[in-house]
């Protein structure tokens, strides 16, 4: 019978990992990845498994990839500590790849929960990942924030879930925000050779706010749908702004 490996990716997580936890306990093994917590993460983990590695955070794929290394089993499910396996999910992970398929991956659906509440709209926030795949085909694609797996050729799909916790408490999101997020968008724009031109401060957010909010039907989901529309908007504005920013220190503008 196949095996799977549960792949967790911690920092600071404390009051969310045991809930991710508890949701892959069916998994034969759960390898946690920790960026060096300071908080009682890792004690937490502790209670689930022995298989805590820590390493310097860079990126979103190279710490993942980084910990494929201590996967041992034929298949891994990666979970985010602010995630949960649906237990529907569990069953049909572990049915799947009893069958020995032929598929060496799965897309699965994120649903996305906005203060408790699930919100499918707008249209493409309920997204499908591949997390389910064969631990010796797949790899993180190289890019520093949001990264995908790619090198799998052979897919299908999943019907099940994985629900994800995105806002709780906005001053959380605010502080990642800032201190991550802006952070490794810019980084990638600059890798890319993306420059800055003002209409992507101009423009740029207030055609994203369109699109989510009544295009992709944002106006839907209420205030949840609004702040999500809004949100975006901010975040390509701020993002483009760190890039106007950086092209001032360097001395191009």
């Amino acid at each position: 019978m196949s095996s799977i490996t549960a792949l967790i990716p911690t920092f600071n997580r404390e009051h969310q990992v045991r809930g991710c936890l508890e949701s892959v306990k069916w998994a034969d093994r759960i390898l946690v990845v920790d960026s060096y917590s300071t908080d009682g993460t890792l004690d937490v983990c502790r209670e689930y498994t022995d298989h805590i590695y820590q390493h310097e955070y860079v990126n979103s794929k190279t710490q993942k990839n980084w910990a494929l290394q201590f996967v041992t089993t034929e298949w891994v499910v990666q979970i985010d500590s602010d995630e949960r396996v649906e237990p529907a999910l569990a069953d049909e992970i572990r049915q799947v790849i009893s069958t020995a398929p032929q598929e060496d991956g799965f897309w699965i659906l994120i649903k996305n929960l906005i203060w408790g509440r699930y919100v499918p709209w707008p249209r493409r926030y309920a997204c499908v990942q591949i997390r389910l795949f064969r631990a010796n085909k797949g790899r993180w694609a190289d890019r520093a924030v949001h990264a995908r797996v790619e090198g799998i050729s052979r897919t299908g799909e999943l019907h099940s879930a994985i629900v994800h916790h995105d806002v709780e408490d906005i001053s959380e999101e605010l502080a990642q925000f800032a201190d991550q997020v802006v952070h490794w968008e810019y980084k990638e724009l600059v890798r890319k050779g993306i420059k800055w031109h003002w209409w992507d401060v101009a423009l740029r957010p207030v055609a994203i706010f369109l699109l989510n909010y009544l295009w992709r039907g944002g106006w839907r989901n209420g205030f949840r749908g609004y702040y999500l529309s809004a949100w975006r908007a901010v975040y390509s504005f701020l993002v483009y702004t760190k890039l106007y920013q950086e092209e001032v220190n360097r001395g191009v503008r």
